[in-house]
């Protein structure tokens, strides 16, 4: 049975509980249907996870901005979810939301997550996407999914990720590839340089 068609099978399930090397591990749906709704509030969000899971901090939107914004499981890197909401005095409705890291338990219905490589999610995908330059604003990062299955998924919200080569590539062929897709333009997944270097997911949005 291919990966994908497990997680179809995981996440007709809103949480699954998974073994790996004897742990129990926690999987959860990062959707905008039954995890994080359009119309969810701090209450909601307290009530599903319970009040001590969710915390407010100082969240980084990147070259020395931030903003308030509320935490799910702070204390767990795996597990930690980041909520920056439309209404902010309110906190309610969700503008977007942001998974980042190397690994983490929330995975898209589709079997994405952090650290799954760009060559997986164009077979999820069935067609090449479009994504910015490395080393550039939004590095890496998801602008199109092109006719594929992701865009069709698009509804209640977008998904979307941003991808990086990890390790970062040492050898001097491996650089030489990476100076192909840098700098602010648009590539496709399927430029011979991007699937040489196959990055992974670093960062994941719902985007409402």
């Amino acid at each position: 049975m291919s990966l994908t068609k497990i997680f179809k099978i995981i996440f007709g399930f809103s949480v699954f509980i998974f073994f790996i090397d004897g742990k129990a591990e926690t999987l959860q749906t990062f959707d905008c249907k039954n995890s994080f709704p359009k119309s969810m509030d701090i209450t909601w969000l307290e009530n599903k996870y319970g009040r001590s899971n969710v915390s407010e901090e100082k969240l980084h939107l990147g070259e020395g901005f931030y903003e308030k914004g509320t935490v799910l499981y702070a204390k767990s890197l795996k597990d930690r979810v980041e909520i920056f909401w439309k209404k902010k005095k309110e906190e309610h409705g969700p503008r977007f939301i942001r998974v980042t890291g190397k690994s983490s338990n929330w995975f898209t219905e589709t079997g994405i997550s952090l650290g799954t490589k760009l060559t997986q999610i164009e077979k999820i995908n069935k067609y090449p996407f479009r994504m910015a330059g490395f080393a550039w604003d939004n590095s890496g990062g998801v602008i199109s999914w092109g006719k594929g299955n992701l865009a069709k998924k698009a509804s209640k919200c977008s998904f979307r990720a941003n991808l990086r080569p990890d390790p970062f590539p040492e050898l001097l062929s491996l650089r030489r590839l990476y100076a192909q897709v840098q700098g602010d333009r648009e590539f496709s997944s399927g430029h011979p340089a991007m699937q040489s270097l196959n990055p992974q997911t670093y960062r994941m949005f719902l985007i409402y």
